[in-house]
């Protein structure tokens, strides 16, 4: 059986792709009930720290394969150095999303697709 993988190829489920090289930073995207959604603002981690963190989200299971939109918890989108979108993964569970939510400092941009007027891109927190 196969499913998409982070990019959307098709391979095994279970099957995690690699991080992409171009990755600068990442940002969230939640789908809440009815149909709502939740946008988590970029951070800027930089390519080390990013990748830092992808390797500790994996050994500690915070990061699968995105399976399609409702399968998981939330999205993690992986964004390159001019903010555009390189892959996306699945946050698989509540407890994964409070720990990117907290290593990566992320805050509310939208929701609904409205941009919040307070919204502004905060810098990668480490803790």
């Amino acid at each position: 059986m196969t499913s998409p993988t982070a990019t959307g190829g098709s391979e095994a489920s279970d099957v995690l792709e690699p991080l992409s090289a171009d990755v600068e930073t990442f940002a969230a995207l939640r789908v809440l009930s009815g149909d709502r959604g939740r946008a988590y603002g970029a951070t800027w981690a930089g390519p080390k720290w990013a990748a830092h963190l992808f390797r500790m989200a994996e050994a500690f299971g915070y990061v699968a394969p995105s399976k399609g939109p409702g399968e998981e918890y939330a999205l993690l989108d992986v964004l390159d150095s001019n903010g555009d979108f390189v892959q996306h993964y699945a946050i698989p569970t509540a407890a994964a999303f409070r720990w990117w939510y907290r290593k990566l400092g992320l805050r509310v941009t939208s929701e609904d697709g409205q941009p919040l007027p307070s919204a502004t891109p905060r810098p990668a927190v480490s803790s």
